[in-house]
């Protein structure tokens, strides 16, 4: 048991989860394929592509504790969540973000998650103005 106990203090010494470990596989300008490809929206994919002509590279349907996020983006220590809203399963009647994904957006950002959402309109019409947002946070991070 000692040998498990040193193990779990090294793990610990490490202070990173490998599911929040990044990669640095490059998955290519062409959205990837994932293990449920009937759940990645039209505009997910389009997200992607724009994102890396810019030369952003995320990982698509990346796990963390029971969540599966549309993008991580990985940046040194930190860590950017990229979701892609429909309204169908994302909006409230009342016109505001559903509670479980305020709920969610808390638990990531607990987890050390900087957490970005737009709406299917605002990737469909404003493309340029997400990427900017999102290209702003990946320069920042060298600060």
């Amino acid at each position: 048991m000692e040998h498990l106990s040193s193990f779990a203090r090294y793990v610990e010494r490490l202070g990173i989860y490998a599911a929040d470990a990044p990669t640095h596989e490059d998955y290519g300008p062409q959205y990837p394929p994932v293990a449920n490809p009937e759940q990645v929206s039209h505009w997910e994919h389009a997200l992607y592509q724009a994102l890396y002509a810019r030369g952003l590279k995320p990982r698509v349907q990346h796990p963390v504790e029971q969540y599966t996020l549309d993008f991580g983006l990985f940046d040194g220590n930190r860590k950017l969540n990229i979701e892609v809203d429909g309204e169908r399963y994302h909006r409230e009647w009342d016109g505001e973000l559903a509670r479980r994904d305020v709920i969610r957006n808390q638990r990531l950002i607990e987890l050390g998650w900087d957490v970005m959402r737009f709406w299917v309109y605002q990737v469909r019409d404003e493309l340029d103005q997400c990427l900017d947002r999102i290209q702003t946070w990946a320069e920042s991070s060298h600060g």
